[in-house]
């Protein structure tokens, strides 16, 4: 997965808030990193992996088409995103914990969640699926 840093717009703890473009969306997120190593990141396009902070709401799309995938913020200037994709596999990880995976083909990228964030049981591998999401965070790989 790659982003483009847009704009830096405060420091918090070890990571940034910035506003950043994603294809051809643009969203506010953190980027992890000092004000000083993300500023350096502005204008340019880092390859990432991500995580977020809490899913808040979830649904399943039914007749979803993969052309409808997409990470999109919600309202501008919140950390609320919208992520939506198909469920490309469910993992059992022990202890009752399920990850599904979701394939986000617009990237093409892959976000996961898991049993506490939404009901796997009621997702089947390939069934289309929308995640809003608070507290996303990009984290630069170095490559």
């Amino acid at each position: 997965m790659a982003i483009t840093v847009v704009e830096v717009i405060a420091q918090e703890l070890d990571r940034c808030r910035a506003r950043i473009r994603y294809r051809d969306n643009e969203l506010v997120a953190f980027v992890r990193g000092s004000l000083d190593e993300v500023r350096s990141m502005v204008g340019k396009r880092c390859v990432v992996e991500l995580d977020f902070a809490r899913v808040t709401q979830w649904e399943l799309i039914p007749g979803f088409r993969d052309d409808e995938s997409e990470i999109v913020g919600i309202d501008a200037g919140s950390s609320s995103v919208r992520i939506r994709g198909r469920a490309c596999g469910k993992i059992d990880v022990g202890d009752g914990t399920q990850l599904v995976d979701i394939y986000v083909q617009a990237g093409p990228d892959f976000v996961t969640v898991d049993r506490s964030q939404v009901d796997t049981a009621r997702v089947s591998v390939g069934d289309g699926l929308e995640v809003q999401v608070e507290g996303l965070c990009f984290y630069p790989t170095g490559t």
